[in-house]
């Protein structure tokens, strides 16, 4: 995904999913058992597929926490031309090869015990490591250079089939270990930089866990009914959808780029107006209401600096707003108009 991609269209629509848990009153474990009996005898999975381009979430699940994540994962034939970011735990090959038959895309974190047959590396520089083709991964691993990443085409046998996929090796000084990325995307249109960088996009779904259990009071509820539990936690989830909409629709009418956390934040909103006049029926107080709320959050709740953001942020990738893009095609069609005059 380039700038000149995004501004024309041509990109791939990318998603980004994930569980996580959240602990319940302990009388529950019965209905929703935890995984970690000591600590949190009841707890519930929450799996949610962000749609990163909406910013938005456009499923969420709700399961006890001993269900396993790979259950909830979006159905390999409904991701037809989009793609999937994924975490290590999400790494399953099978999943990886029925995505690809249906004409879906996947990225997604490697565990260290990976060992595959690799056909070809790369360095960053575009030098070819030919003492490390056709040899298995772990037993080539200590060749690959620290200091640049590198690009291999590694194959596995599922079900006596190949299945072949792109793998990126990075060491990570930190921690002090090489770390994976696997991926099926077109070698000839996403370099190994644009990859990582696009990967760094997953972390908006974690983002949005944060957002839940910081500002929409999704915590351990006190109760030891299932049906209440369940109840708080759907309200929670409705109250950040509510903001969330609410902050898209400002970025909408305002054509302000605005920042969802800060949008999130119970200072932002003045909501029991908006109720009341919702309750009331009352059309004028309603807009009023409306109104006053997307003006405050204009002028509140700005993302970062555009030349920050550009640096460390989505604009990375030359990802822009939807007000952004129009004003940007108009003068793209101006140019090209002028230019054919």
């Amino acid at each position: 995904m380039t700038p000149q991609d995004v501004a024309h269209g041509n990109f791939i629509n990318p998603m980004s999913q994930v569980g996580q848990s959240a602990a319940l009153h302990k009388a529950l474990a019965h209905v929703f058992p935890g995984r970690f009996n000591t600590v949190s005898p009841a707890a519930v999975e929450l799996h949610c597929t962000l749609e990163l381009l909406q910013d938005a979430p456009i499923t969420i699940a709700l399961s006890p926490d001993t269900d396993s994540e790979h259950g909830y994962r979006p159905e390999p034939e409904s991701l037809r031309g989009d793609w999937l970011l994924a975490d290590r735990g999400d790494l399953d090959l099978t999943y990886l090869r029925d995505l690809e038959r249906h004409g879906g895309f996947l990225i997604v974190r490697g565990k260290s015990p990976l060992n595959p047959r690799v056909i070809d590396v790369y360095r960053e520089d575009s030098q070819r490591l030919k003492s490390c083709q056709d040899r298995e991964f772990q037993a080539i691993i200590s060749k690959f250079p620290k200091p640049q990443r590198s690009e291999l085409e590694v194959e596995w046998r599922i079900a006596g089939e190949a299945c072949r996929v792109r793998q990126m090796v990075s060491w990570n000084p930190e921690d002090k270990c090489f770390t994976y990325l696997l991926e099926n995307l077109p070698k000839h249109r996403y370099t190994m930089t644009l990859i990582c960088l696009v990967y760094k996009l997953r972390w908006q779904v974690e983002l949005l866990f944060k957002e839940w259990k910081s500002y929409t009071n999704l915590h351990k509820f006190d109760t030891a009914k299932a049906t209440i539990s369940e109840a708080l936690i759907w309200t929670s989830l409705c109250a950040s959808a509510i903001k969330r909409f609410l902050a898209h629709a400002a970025e909408h009418l305002l054509e302000v780029v605005m920042s969802t956390h800060k949008a999130s934040m119970p200072s932002a909103y003045d909501l029991p107006e908006l109720f009341k006049a919702l309750r009331h029926g009352d059309g004028p107080w309603y807009r009023r209401a409306f109104e006053s709320m997307i003006e405050y959050l204009g002028k509140n709740a700005k993302r970062a600096p555009p030349k920050r953001d550009a640096r460390t942020g989505r604009s990375r990738l030359g990802l822009k707003s939807i007000f952004q893009l129009s004003a940007q095609q108009v003068v793209i069609d101006d140019y090209e108009q002028s230019a054919v005059a």
